[in-house]
């Protein structure tokens, strides 16, 4: 390729970007001289080779196999390789690679085989292989000597379990474990077991957008014993799979949006469960027991009793939803006094399928949550006079406070010198307190319309007699 060979005497170049190309692997000997070289982007040609870099992105081109000579020593600097969204259906490696850091093999035409091809990239942190063809069980042999592995990304394949030789003592500094629409299982006891065995160390596990709905899962027989983050978004579970989170005491975010669970809920960390068939109450000491808690969201369920006290202790605490239940009762003050992180509070419950019913006086102290950006009260008992318009708060809608009956202030439409508390007539009901009112307004109507008509009647006859009598006072003094 003409004019490449130039490129040498860019002593101090660092970075190329030839993508989008037809070149092919004659290019690669112009490129061989850049030593200087550490990011090349050669996507969407059509490649078939090597070169000494510290980052490759061979992405979108069309490479049949890849392989890597034994004893190559031009790709000795090789930190990161990106050979994903090609063709490739070979990959054959040496010791050439060893410093490497990240590869990326994903979208391609591999299978479970690749495994035993990744042995001697020993200092390998990063590894992904969504996408390849892994299906069915799957041995991880191939992956014992990478002891340096941090990160693996399996997303869309179809495993259905993990398996080992005997000797294999499990990737030890393996802490994120990628699987999204990656299992190909009903049942997730023998899958789960299996993935916690090989990768002790789990502390990441992304399950999310797959299918456990025969899952029937033995209490006590899956350890979770570093695991801090769960996934497990719009992945179909049944109700016995609820069993799964109880021993897990070092989560601190799990997500189970949209999986169909019903159940109660167990004490954990960072919970999202929103869209779920959850029961029971919340439990009361839930802010001690995660006081480092921060984002909390369980809406769309079916949780009744009161809101703890104990959120109070959750300083740390930036997002608390627990909208569309059948929770009663007021806010707590504590609330408003321990949050000071908060930054959304959602108690709505919007006309969906759960109906909060919280009641009682707005907490005096809520507007010392100057963080807040979000609030949403709707719909629910709530009266009294709305917080104080200052700060944020001064920034709220209307909608913040809607549906209820007898809250008062700005910025709703009704002033509190108007409005009656609840607790005045504790017996009457919304309904019956604004037909009471109405039919008062009907009987001062009444009354001074009768009291006028009198007074009109009075008037007439007073003026008819007085004319009269002036009538004949003029007949009698005329000559």
């Amino acid at each position: 390729m003409q004019g490449f060979e130039k490129l040498s005497k860019l002593s101090n170049l660092e970075e190329l970007n030839l993508g989008g190309n037809n070149f092919n692997n004659s290019i690669l000997s112009s490129l061989a001289g850049v030593s200087s070289l550490k990011y090349l982007d050669l996507s969407g040609n059509r490649f078939k080779g090597v070169v000494n870099i510290e980052e490759l992105d061979m992405r979108l081109n069309e490479i049949d196999h890849f392989v890597s000579p034994k004893g190559l020593q031009s790709l000795k600097n090789l930190k990161e390789l990106d050979m994903g969204r090609n063709r490739i259906d070979r990959f054959v490696n040496s010791k050439g690679l060893s410093n490497l850091k990240v590869i990326s093999l994903s979208h391609n035409n591999l299978s479970n085989s690749i495994l035993s091809s990744l042995g001697g990239l020993s200092s390998l942190k990063s590894l992904y292989l969504e996408d390849i063809g892994l299906n069915g069980t799957v041995d991880v042999e191939g992956l014992c000597s990478l002891k340096n592995l941090e990160e693996l990304y399996m997303d869309w394949n179809k495993i259905d379990k993990f398996v080992n030789s005997k000797d294999y003592i499990g990737l030890k500094k393996l802490n994120a474990l990628s699987l999204h629409s990656g299992i190909e299982t009903t049942d997730a006891t023998i899958f789960l077991q299996s993935t916690f065995r090989l990768f002790p160390s789990l502390k990441i596990l992304d399950l999310s957008h797959n299918s456990f709905n025969q899952t029937m899962i033995a209490r006590g027989s899956i350890y979770f014993r570093n695991l801090e983050n769960l996934d497990m978004e719009e992945t179909i579970l049944n109700n016995s799979s609820s069993q799964i989170f109880k021993p897990i005491i070092s989560l601190k975010k799990l997500s189970l949006s949209n999986c169909g669970l019903n159940g109660t809920l167990y004490d954990q960390g960072r919970l999202e469960i929103s869209t779920n068939f959850f029961h029971g109450q919340i439990p009361i000491e839930i802010g001690a027991k995660l006081p480092k808690m921060l984002y909390f969201n369980i809406s769309r369920n079916s949780f009744n009793g009161s809101i703890p006290s104990s959120f109070g202790n959750v300083s740390f605490l930036q997002s608390l939803d627990l909208s569309n239940n059948n929770l009663a009762g007021g806010i707590p003050e504590h609330l408003a006094i321990g949050c000071f992180s908060l930054e959304k509070l959602v108690l709505s419950n919007n006309n969906l399928q759960g109906n909060n019913h919280l009641e009682g006086e707005l907490p005096t102290r809520l507007c010392n949550l100057t963080k807040l950006r979000l609030l949403d009260l709707s719909q629910n008992s709530l009266y009294g006079k709305t917080p104080e318009r200052i700060n944020q708060f001064a920034t709220f809608k209307e909608g913040s406070y809607l549906g209820n009956t007898f809250l008062c202030g700005l910025p709703l439409n009704k002033s509190c010198n108007l409005v009656e508390s609840p607790s005045l007539t504790p017996g009457a009901s919304t309904e019956n307190k604004e037909d009471d009112n109405d039919f008062v307004d009907m009987d001062i109507f009444y009354i001074t319309f009768v009291v006028t008509y009198i007074v009109v009647l009075l008037v007439i006859v007073l003026v008819e007699k007085l004319m009269i009598s002036c009538y004949y006072f003029v007949i009698d003094h005329l000559p």
